[in-house]
């Protein structure tokens, strides 16, 4: 719907050190209009855009973000952006892993041959357990507290949660090549138990820098909420764990057997879709800790 033309818009706009009057200032900075690309810089803030007619103040509005610079500021926003995306990639490949995996044995069960040699399947798991070790563990060091702050907590509680995650992960995985006997079951209850704490320790951190995120504060469909991720997590594993129970109690049980591997490998691949989503949301974080947005009175000149 167009707008009213006999509506002016207001000549105010709410900064972070409260409400600015736009009237007799311009565009210092140079801006492209969101709508055609016109560079703004000179413009009268309560103007339009020469090219398209795009209002300036909504432009104006769409690039500054008061109430992340009403918060308090992090000791390290950087490291902080670095520590969430490490450790979701990390989370990401825990999960990549036994989805490949089982796509490999159900193409060898389908064809009634081994396409993959199982010294390569051990290799790239062997590899992607050090991947997720590599990433969690640098996760933690970047995530580490340096000065009091409103992270200081979190930090801690990510640190001791998701460390202790990343090295169950890593252990569960590279037991996870031996499909039948106790170490295959426990590496399967690892994995997924280290996914757990790793989720659990990183949600304060995650919830307290989204904060200061304007896109991930607002995102509805594309933001992942962490007990979602822990809920399914959660319920994949109780499948393939079941599978592995399953084979070691009854292996000619094929019906029930089929049932859980189909029933876990959807779960799974609603896992592996949320955390898709996750690190979508981690880098939107890491941005705008790296890259914070302007105060209202950086663009605009007398």
């Amino acid at each position: 719907m167009a707008p009213d033309p006999n509506i002016q818009p207001s000549t105010r706009l709410m900064g972070s050190d409260g409400p600015v009057e736009l009237s007799g200032r311009a565009i210092g900075v140079s801006m492209p209009c969101p709508t055609c690309g016109y560079d703004l810089r000179g413009a009268s803030a309560i103007g339009q855009c020469a090219e398209c007619g795009h209002q300036v103040r909504d432009v104006l509005a769409s690039a500054i973000d008061p109430q992340a610079h009403r918060l308090p500021p992090l000791a390290d926003p950087r490291a902080v952006g670095d520590g969430l995306v490490f450790i979701s990639l990390g989370l990401a490949v825990c999960v990549a892993l036994p989805l490949i995996g089982m796509l490999c044995v159900w193409i060898a069960t389908q064809t009634d041959r081994l396409l993959l040699d199982s010294r390569l399947v051990d290799l790239a798991m062997f590899i992607g357990a050090v991947a997720v070790l590599a990433l969690g563990l640098l996760g933690c060091w970047q995530l580490r507290p340096r000065h009091k702050g409103p992270l200081q907590r979190a930090a801690r509680k990510a640190i001791r949660l998701a460390g202790l995650g990343t090295l169950l992960m890593g252990a569960g995985l590279l037991a996870m090549p031996m499909l039948d006997g106790m170490v295959g079951l426990v590496g399967t209850l690892a994995a997924w138990a280290g996914m757990l704490l790793s989720l659990g320790g990183v949600r304060g951190v995650l919830v307290e820098a989204g904060r200061r995120c304007r896109l991930f504060r607002t995102a509805t469909l594309q933001r992942q909420r962490i007990p979602t991720l822990m809920l399914t997590a959660t319920l994949a594993g109780a499948c393939l764990t079941g599978v592995r129970v399953a084979r070691m109690v009854d292996p000619a049980a094929v019906g029930s057997i089929m049932w859980l591997s189909v029933l876990g490998l959807t779960m799974t691949l609603m896992l592996a879709m949320g955390l898709v989503y996750f690190v979508i949301n981690a880098m939107w974080i890491r941005r705008d800790l790296r890259q914070p947005p302007p105060r209202l009175a950086e663009l605009l000149r007398e």
